[in-house]
């Protein structure tokens, strides 16, 4: 095991117990967090020319049924750091449970040599946990399927 990450969903208002509304902004907040020995020194940390570079890759996956991705949803993760903490807004497209957005990882090593980090060195604390997404009282919305 190398990495584990957390994701957690809130309203963008941070209104206390105010529940997640089709088509007003959440904020997900996802924590990367390097548990692995030696993972901060790897093979990706140098570039092709043998200048430094920062670490993985990581990428924000949403199904586009449910979710729209506001901002970037891509980044990497600072080759010196331990844990990096990413903010990304989510806009829900339907109600119903929906699955939380995923957070993987890939490795760049030697320029745009880019491979996914295997799922056997990433857990995903939030994988299986979904969100509680209502409809609007006024405008008829979409349900998951």
């Amino acid at each position: 095991l190398l990495y584990e990450t957390t994701v957690s969903v809130e309203p963008a208002d941070a209104a206390v117990g105010r529940a997640p509304v089709v088509g007003r902004l959440l904020v997900m907040r996802a924590v990367i967090r390097r548990v692995g020995a030696g993972v901060a020194h790897d093979d990706s940390n140098s570039s092709s020319n043998g200048a430094a570079t920062t670490g993985p890759l990581y990428e924000v996956e949403v199904n586009p049924n449910h979710w729209v991705v506001v901002g970037m949803k891509k980044g990497r993760l600072a080759g010196d750091s331990d844990s990096v903490s990413v903010r990304v807004e989510l806009l829900p497209l339907c109600a119903g449970h929906l699955p939380l957005p995923i957070v993987t990882l890939h490795s760049a090593r030697g320029g745009d040599n880019i491979a996914p980090i295997l799922p056997d060195n990433v857990f995903a604390h939030s994988r299986a946990q979904q969100i509680l997404v209502l409809p609007r009282e006024a405008v008829p919305s979409a349900s998951c399927h």
